[in-house]
């Protein structure tokens, strides 16, 4: 892995509290009230709390995983493509945060961010909730589709 891998790793999940925070706020507008919204924020304080992506973080920036994240893909022309997927996502989920480009910003997030997890051991309950929250916009969506919205 070389330090432009490992930056943007680690950039990556410096961003990640502020994006997913951005993320639950923005899709939250769209839950009606009565769902998993109550929950989601005491969830997302204890995800937090926990430290697991201030775990995530010192790992890859211990060096001691390199080899593993390359074989997962976290580096080199795999990790570039990952990369520029995220970016172009995470930018369409800022300019128009609606269901659509959130989705496909959680999905692009999860694309890197279940390597992390595989290889380092750490963030399962992130990634949970994470993804608790992506079946949720997917229900909204598929509601939105059967009342042709």
């Amino acid at each position: 892995m070389d330090s432009e891998d490992r930056e943007f790793l680690l950039q990556f999940l410096d961003s990640m509290a502020d994006d997913l925070s951005f993320i639950f706020e923005a899709g939250a507008r769209d839950m009606p009230p009565g769902t998993v919204v109550q929950s989601l924020w005491p969830a997302w304080n204890a995800v937090q709390q926990r430290g697991d992506i201030g775990r995530l973080i010192a790992a890859v920036r211990s060096a001691d995983y390199d080899e593993r994240l390359d074989e997962a893909g976290l580096s080199g022309p795999e990790l570039a493509f990952k990369r520029e997927g995220w970016r172009n996502a995470r930018q369409a989920g800022l300019q128009a945060p609606s269901l659509r480009p959130l989705k496909r910003w959680l999905k692009w997030i999860d694309v890197i961010l279940g390597s992390l997890i595989a290889v380092i051991g750490a963030g399962e309950g992130l990634k949970e909730l994470k993804e608790g929250f992506e079946a949720e916009l997917e229900d909204i969506e598929e509601g939105a589709q059967a009342d042709g919205s």
